[in-house]
């Protein structure tokens, strides 16, 4: 039998049979896929044990919330999660509102034990349609319910609200002729050994880049007597061209010496360094990490926690757990359900204290001044500092030689050049400073690849300042096999084309930046993107006019084709010249690398990174979002599956007490279960929001 009507003004907590009853009474009092609102699912994880007042904090933002939206709302005491029934149908509607009841409720800190955790939080929204036959209700909320809950648990795992409007379920599962057709090319690719899916994207691209061109350009030529040759020619040479330019201008600027803001800091805020691992690949370096972590010069508190994931228990965990009993500032979180980094930072950033945050990957060591240096930077009114990597192993083999110097192009001249250009720094993923509260406000997103460059992004266009310091150095490793450097870079350029997909339409409509970062974020997130294949148009270019149009004389000695011809090729060159001069004093000494760099592998290595960023593309296309640990070792060692599940179905805080020895656990990533003596009276006023550090 229906309830009673229910405004859809009320705000009052109601059970969760009067909520569904409510939802199958708008069902059935419209017409036939016509909108009767929404049904929403909002989910939030702390440790169990919590005391009443937290679970109140939680219930009165969530109350607050659904008075804000005129939506019912229901404690779901089974299942251990809100729902809320919205007065609209379409679920977009609601997000922004949603999404500040998620970045509260991120905010809410919870004591537990000598700890301070922050509760996991996440929604789905789903809209409802309605049906001739009202009796066909209960199979709409049945489904709309079983997916705004699948949702909210999605939502958790990628730090973002997750809304799929009324048709999204109504849509047929039998797939179109094209798509089975893709689904048989996908089949086979997936197949293949990872070296050969490098192979068939290596030769895929080349042949849509270079050979397909080709012919499209014979065949115009042949068939219709049109030659679009040159125009192609000059539009390829302007390209070049501009973006040469670029690059000159970022050497140029990265010759300012950056240095932090004069700060003189009375007190030194707290502060975490998070290191993320994931074992067995990296047992070799994680103990010297947190061993120079935990030696850093800095006069204020300072934490370091290790959140790691790992198929097996390790020997090592062992060593770990007695490191910890020898000194309580270092904490240990196995991420049990972890399958990215992303995960394991997020699992982190729920008991870190520290005021700025530090985040590591598991094979690199800071200067032993890095945090005295980036505390600087955050009290001039930063909101994020990222720091310069050196590679340290570049004597290992040729390979490691070309990417040490490397890096000092990308991170030396490359980053702070283009910082100071576009007005605004990229987060690199390691060695990498945060204000707490910025980063516990938009937190990592494991459905990305390339994690550190999605929160930048998102960071910048939230209006927060990146800073880029290349003086706050960081020593890591480099992938020692031709395999292990694609599976690195293609992952790299696969994160930046997923993000460059989400947010390159949004840069113009975004009011919080300036003309000039939305110029350079269209430079890094549009025409990054299309350079690599419009600059290979050069190649068909050039064969077209030898093979097809023999006749036609090609000047090669014209003063216009030479010099810009000297004006690109010498890109290479110059920044290798910018780096030397702004390297490390131990890499500037081993001249020869350099020279090996620039007469040797520049060019061909240009090359290899421009068929990498095209490659991704294909990748993309084919859904292939999978990637290899890069090794930490040895150059025969090859990497594991960096999404391999961990075992254990939840997350552990392990800490040592130094005196006894004794290990005590905390589990993580719990349901917020009910408190009984916590009745549902009439909603509470507006809270303050729960402060950030």
């Amino acid at each position: 039998m229906v309830g009673p009507a229910l405004s859809d003004n009320s705000t009052t907590m109601v059970t969760v049979p009067d909520l569904l009853a409510e939802a199958r009474r708008r069902i059935g009092a419209v017409a036939e896929r016509q909108p009767a609102g929404s049904l929403a699912v909002v989910e939030v994880r702390v440790p169990e044990g919590v005391g009443p007042e937290h679970v109140a904090t939680v219930f009165d933002l969530v109350s607050e919330t659904a008075c804000t939206l005129g939506a019912l709302a229901a404690f779901d005491d089974d299942q251990g999660h809100y729902l809320l029934l919205l007065p609209w149908a379409r679920a977009a509607g609601v997000v922004e509102v949603l999404g500040q009841l998620l970045r509260r409720l991120a905010a809410v800190e919870v004591a537990c034990g000598r700890h301070v955790v922050r509760p996991s939080a996440g929604a789905g929204v789903v809209a409802l349609s309605g049906h001739v036959d009202p009796s066909d209700s209960v199979g709409e909320i049945d489904v709309a319910l079983t997916t705004a809950i699948g949702l909210a648990h999605r939502s958790i795992v990628e730090r973002a609200l997750r809304v799929q409007s009324r048709d999204a379920s109504r849509m047929s599962d039998r797939p179109k002729p094209r798509e089975a057709n893709r689904t048989w090319i996908r089949r086979r690719y997936f197949g293949l050994s990872p070296a050969a899916k490098a192979w068939v994207l290596a030769g895929s691209n080349l042949v849509i880049a270079w050979v397909i061109p080709f012919l499209i350009y014979a065949a115009l030529y042949r068939v219709f007597g049109l030659d679009v040759s040159g125009l192609g020619f000059w539009v390829v040479l302007g390209a070049v061209v501009v973006t040469a330019l670029t690059v000159y201008a970022e050497a140029l600027l990265a010759l300012r010496r950056v240095t932090p803001p004069p700060a003189t800091l009375e007190v030194y805020p707290s502060a975490s360094a998070i290191v993320v691992a994931y074992l067995p690949n990296e047992t070799s370096t994680l103990v010297e990490t947190l061993s120079c972590l935990l030696a850093q010069d800095y006069p204020g508190p300072l934490e370091v926690v290790l959140a790691y994931n790992t198929p097996r228990r390790l020997p090592i965990e062992q060593e770990l757990a007695t490191m910890a009993a020898g000194d309580p500032r270092l904490i240990l979180i196995r991420v049990g359900d972890s399958t990215s980094k992303a995960q394991n930072i997020n699992a982190a950033l729920q008991v870190v204290q520290g005021e700025m945050i530090g985040i590591f990957d598991a094979d690199h060591r800071p200067m032993t001044q890095a945090f005295r240096r980036a505390a600087a930077w955050l009290a001039s009114g930063v909101d994020v500092v990222q720091g310069r990597s050196v590679v340290r192993n570049g004597a290992d083999n040729r390979l490691a030689r070309m990417v040490a110097v490397e890096f000092e192009g990308i991170y030396a001249v490359a980053h702070p050049g283009r910082a100071a250009l576009h007005t605004f720094g990229i987060f690199g993923g390691s060695n990498g400073f945060w204000r707490a509260g910025v980063l516990n406000r938009l937190r990592m997103r494991p459905d990305m690849l390339t994690e550190d460059i999605d929160i930048s992004i998102r960071a910048v266009f939230a209006g927060n300042r990146i800073a880029v310091d290349p003086q706050l150095i960081s020593e890591e490793l480099s992938p020692l096999t031709p395999m292990a450097l694609w599976s690195q870079r293609i992952r790299w350029s696969h994160g930046w084309h997923q993000v460059s997909r989400k947010q390159v339409g949004r840069i113009w409509r975004n009011e919080v930046l300036t003309l000039r970062q939305r110029l350079g974020a269209s430079f890094l997130l549009g025409w990054r993107e299309a350079y690599p294949w419009v600059a290979a148009q050069m190649i068909p270019i050039l064969a077209f006019s030898i093979l097809v149009r023999p006749h036609f004389r090609i000047h090669w000695l014209a003063p216009l084709f030479l010099v810009t011809t000297l004006y690109v090729s010498s890109v290479g060159p110059v920044q290798a010249l910018f780096a030397w001069r702004l390297s490390v004093p131990e890499l500037r000494r081993r001249r020869w690398w350099w020279w090996q760099y620039v007469l040797l592998t520049g060019i061909l290595f240009g090359e290899f990174k421009a068929l990498v960023n095209r490659a991704a593309h294909l990748r993309e296309l084919l859904g292939d979002r999978t990637w290899q640990v890069t090794p930490r070792t040895s150059a025969g060692e090859p990497g594991g599956v960096a999404r391999a599940r961990a075992d254990g179905p939840t997350s552990e805080l392990v800490a040592m007490d130094p005196a006894t020895g004794a290990t005590g656990s905390l589990a993580l990533d719990r349901p917020l279960c009910r408190i009984p003596e916590l009745d549902p009276g009439p909603p509470i006023g507006p809270n303050e929001p729960a402060h950030e550090h």
